[in-house]
């Protein structure tokens, strides 16, 4: 795994199988986030299911998850953060280096 892709958002049309899932799978190697498609609804959720595992955390994260974070980071509980980097990955970024 690399981070070639790390901070791209693809668009992966075909998901389900063959090409458009290899591509899912590569692009998710490289660090991209998706956003997986394809007329086969039970195609593409095994797709993202399978990614999904794939994961350190076996998911990834909620909305809800990053929106807490930002919060954090602009109340007055964190005044001294500045200029500072927050990883919200679940451990990705840590399995990908360590």
């Amino acid at each position: 795994m690399t981070d070639r892709l790390k901070g791209r958002t693809n668009a992966i049309t075909g998901a389900a199988q063959g090409i458009g899932r290899a591509i899912a799978e590569a692009c998710a190697r490289e660090g991209a986030a998706l956003y997986l498609l394809d007329l086969d609804g039970a195609g593409v959720t095994q797709t993202a299911t399978d990614l999904t595992a794939a994961h350190p955390d076996g998911r990834f994260a909620s909305p809800e998850e990053i929106a807490n974070a930002a919060v954090f980071m602009v109340s007055d509980e964190c005044p001294f953060m500045t200029a500072t980097c927050l990883t919200i990955d679940g451990g990705l970024s840590v399995r990908q280096h360590g």
